[in-house]
């Protein structure tokens, strides 16, 4: 009969235990950075959202909202255009691109002003952009916004009776005499 090494066969048992326990405990500690990675993330997107909204429906931007309106109404030229507009869709496209928003809580709140304001501003935008060269990088992410708005709201099955698709010039007027009169509104 074989002696055994008692001392040999517990040290080898430990090693074992202590290279399993260093995994299992490496694995959880993955998946718990992952959660709080997920969350944090969320936290980020509601923070972000809840800032773009005050953006949305602060004075200022009812102003600029108001004067584009009118700007684009009267027929300005290119050069007096306000963009503040455009470059606040611009950073919620940016935004919404890089994932730093929730894309639902973005549609529910943004897809129709996105999208209206988008047809509204498209002929100033293109007429941009064929100035400096055809560069299409002009309000892209406002672009793109718009874009990924429509994909959404073809997929909601809420939207019985709103705007779908492209507005037509009767529902751009309206929008635009609605974001006109906003300031004489409030």
């Amino acid at each position: 009969m074989r002696d055994v090494d008692w001392a040999t066969t517990g040290t080898r048992a430990l090693a074992i235990i202590a290279f399993a326990s260093f995994w299992v405990q490496w694995w959880f500690s993955k998946a718990t950075l992952r959660a709080e990675h997920e969350t944090a993330k969320k936290d980020i997107a509601m923070r972000f959202h809840s800032q773009l909204t005050e953006r949305f429906d602060s004075a200022r931007m009812h102003k600029q909202r108001s004067v584009l309106a009118f700007q684009i109404i009267g027929g300005a030229p290119d050069n007096e255009i306000k963009e503040f507009v455009m470059d606040f869709f611009e950073d919620l496209g940016d935004l919404l691109k890089d994932q730093y928003l929730d894309e639902q809580r973005t549609y529910s709140t943004f897809s129709y002003y996105a999208k209206c304001w988008w047809f509204v501003c498209k002929p100033y935008i293109e007429r941009v952009r064929a100035k400096k060269g055809g560069d299409k990088s002009f309000f892209s992410a406002f672009e793109g916004l718009a874009a990924r708005m429509m994909e959404l709201e073809a997929k909601d099955p809420n939207r019985e009776g709103a705007i779908s698709g492209i507005p037509s010039d009767e529902e751009l007027r309206e929008f635009l005499d609605e974001a006109y009169t906003e300031l004489s509104v409030e």
